[in-house]
């Protein structure tokens, strides 16, 4: 006869039975800390894109987040267990043998409601949602945001895929039937869609059927579990018929409950070796397709565009880099300290739209679209902010801490931060808030296998791409080596003098100058096409993804061409 506990007793045992939930979930945390770098990378997959933080405190919190909600997630058995053992006296022989089956059941569906998140759910929703607004708005996703994001899919699939685990302990407390269940089905199917509709953010019906088909799925599964429970549990009396043989039913049972987990636990071990291997060996090219990266072949493609030369526009012959803004062309000449304007029809002279410091010279020039503006870099070691809607004002920029700028080789620019390469090959990242004052220096490059050596020109769009001497092309993302297939060009083509490198946040592809060409490739390194300036060489070059056009510079003309 079990001995009757009091109020107190049963405090205490719930007491220690959480803190042996709670040493597991501890420990659960730690090595979900210790392992952030794989979690991370594998929470912002979906996304496809760096995340930011807007507090000093935000990095380190997203990072405290992933390891506790591992840490939930790896003791969330170990939780229902203790919860079941403390439930026990009141629960009958029946329910207590199945116990421990229904747990492990459960956590094989946490698995699959995870797994089925992370690779369609959650990407079909960012794809999605992320096509609002054109190239005109741009996404910032903070790391708060999109931890809420995740975790409302991740809670609303994992509480959802309990179903059959709910219907089968209700079955075992009170016997339902199949023809109970059968009845209820149409409910379920628009209960289904009510709640696809609520978890989905996305309006169209294409998405919400994609959400409430596994409910429904779910649903008639257990259906046939409830089923084939009811039909083994037989009397006595029919079990003796055949002695010493167990219900088929039963083995049915065990068989497909057996079969269910080595599938769930095999799916889970595919999704985490592969994304373990992938984080890594990111260095390496995959040709899998669920990568999206292919393995660096010698480009079939060999499709080759002239550039027009029957129109252009003439400018100084000692003109050295441009940028075209609107119906403008902002220009810097060799040995002069002045910036000139005139127009892409040619009609009028360039005048002088400001001076700087005498013994100067431009050394770069770019075109932040985004914030309308261009950032001009001098050999004296100043940057200056030209607006675009303030009348061409030109402001000069400080840097950070009193210090100086160093010799400026390239340039580029993600949001309001400037991105710089040095006479020494060094990357710089310079964050600002608002364009105009600068708080923070900082190396970019934190991988210790990384190297900057060779670098010719960078670009941005919100990972960097570096150029280097030899047409190679490598990127970094949050300053840390990312997956990219550097660019080969087709056999009757080679790389000459590579110059600059183009890509924004606008722009599906990456424009490398070289010698006579520029050479588009896609932004996983594909070869795509090259427009050649036939018996020319190029200066300079200016490429508007938003517009679609380019423009090359070679002596003192600047020739257009349609990227379409």
């Amino acid at each position: 006869m079990p001995i009757k506990q009091s109020f107190s007793d049963h405090v205490n045992e719930l007491r220690l039975r959480l803190l042996v939930w709670f040493i597991f979930f501890i420990a659960g945390s730690v090595i979900g800390f210790l392992k952030s770098g794989f979690f991370l990378s594998l929470m912002v997959k979906p996304l496809g894109e760096p995340l930011f933080y807007t507090s000093p405190m935000g990095g380190f919190n997203f990072i405290m987040q992933i390891a506790i909600l591992f840490g939930f997630l790896v003791s969330l058995p170990i939780l229902i267990y203790e919860i079941i053992k403390f439930c026990q006296p009141v629960l009958s022989t029946n329910v207590k043998k199945v116990v421990p089956k229904l747990v492990i059941f459960s956590f094989c569906l946490l698995i699959l409601s995870l797994f089925i998140a992370f690779y369609i759910f959650i990407p079909a929703a960012i794809h999605f949602l992320k096509g609002f607004g054109g190239s005109q708005i741009q996404a910032l996703i903070t790391t708060n945001e999109y931890f809420s994001f995740i975790l409302i899919y991740l809670i609303g699939l994992a509480i959802l895929f309990q179903m059959p685990v709910i219907i089968l302990l209700i079955n075992y407390i009170t016997r339902l039937t199949t023809k109970q269940l059968m009845k209820w089905q149409k409910i379920m199917i628009v209960l289904s869609f009510v709640v696809a509709a609520i978890l989905t953010p996305t309006p169209d019906p294409i998405n919400q059927t994609i959400m409430a088909a596994p409910i429904i799925v779910l649903y008639e599964i257990s259906i046939l579990l409830v089923w084939m429970v009811n039909r083994g549990q037989k009397s006595v009396q029919e079990e003796v018929v055949v002695p010493g043989l167990k219900s088929w039913k039963k083995r049915t049972l065990n068989c497909f409950t057996f079969f269910l987990i080595v599938v769930i636990m095999t799916i889970l071990a595919i999704f985490l070796v592969t994304n373990y291997i992938q984080y890594r060996q990111n260095k390496k090219i995959s040709s899998r397709e669920d990568m999206v990266i292919q393995k660096p072949t010698k480009a079939k493609d060999t499709s080759v565009i002239p550039i027009n030369q029957d129109s252009f526009t003439n400018v100084s012959s000692d003109t050295s880099k441009f940028v075209v803004a609107g119906q403008n062309i902002i220009s810097a000449r060799i040995n002069s300290n002045d910036l000139f304007l005139q127009t892409l029809n040619g009609k009028d002279e360039a005048k002088v739209i400001y001076s700087f410091s005498k013994g100067s010279e431009v050394s770069n020039l770019y075109l932040d679209e985004t914030n309308d503006r261009i950032l001009v870099a001098t050999s004296n070691k100043q940057i200056f902010n030209v607006s675009l809607t303030d009348g061409s004002s030109v402001v000069e920029v400080d840097p950070p801490n009193g210090e100086s700028w160093p010799k400026i080789n390239s340039l580029t620019s993600y949001l309001f931060n400037i991105y710089v390469l040095d006479d020494t090959g060094t990357i710089w990242k310079y964050t600002s808030s608002d364009g105009k004052i600068y708080q923070t220096k900082s190396s970019y490059l934190t991988d210790s296998n990384a190297t900057s050596k060779d670098v010719k020109a960078i670009t941005a769009d919100g990972s960097i791409y570096l150029l280097k001497n030899d047409g190679k092309v490598s990127k970094f993302s949050r300053g840390v080596t990312d997956k990219f297939s550097s660019p080969e060009l087709p056999a009757n083509s080679t790389w000459q003098s590579p110059g600059t490198i183009f890509t924004d946040t606008t722009s599906d592809n990456i424009y490398i100058q070289d010698n006579d060409k520029i050479v588009e490739i896609t932004k996983l390194g594909q070869y795509q096409r090259q427009f050649v300036l036939l018996d020319k060489q190029i200066k300079s070059s200016f490429i508007s993804a938003a517009n679609k056009m380019g423009w090359v510079l070679s002596g003192d003309k600047i020739f257009q061409f349609d990227l379409n």
